[in-house]
């Protein structure tokens, strides 16, 4: 479901909400690989432009209508060890 059909069915069912218009909507989670929140975090995102699960591409999947980015946003693509240890490796002390 993407935000602004949200957006529709909030106003639609709360029509006192006229405020919405003026509320910061943050999606919390990226579309392809990148978070836009900087280099130090973009390790926990390498890999989740993937379009593909169990070896199924999901793009267009059975004829309906889904993009790539629809598609790497649906799945969290798993980390190695190796990756995780990187990650967190800023924060050891």
């Amino acid at each position: 479901m993407r935000l602004h059909s949200i957006y529709f069915i909030i106003q639609k069912k709360f029509p006192a909400l006229d405020f919405i218009d003026s509320i910061i909507v943050l999606k919390p989670w990226i579309t392809g690989k990148e978070s836009g929140i900087g280099a130090a975090v973009q390790a926990s995102y390498d890999g989740e432009e993937i379009t593909n699960q169990a070896t199924i591409e999901i793009v267009n999947i059975n004829g309906k209508e889904i993009s790539a980015s629809a598609a790497s946003e649906a799945f969290d693509e798993p980390l190695t060890m190796a990756q995780v240890l990187a990650i967190v490796d800023p924060f050891i002390v």
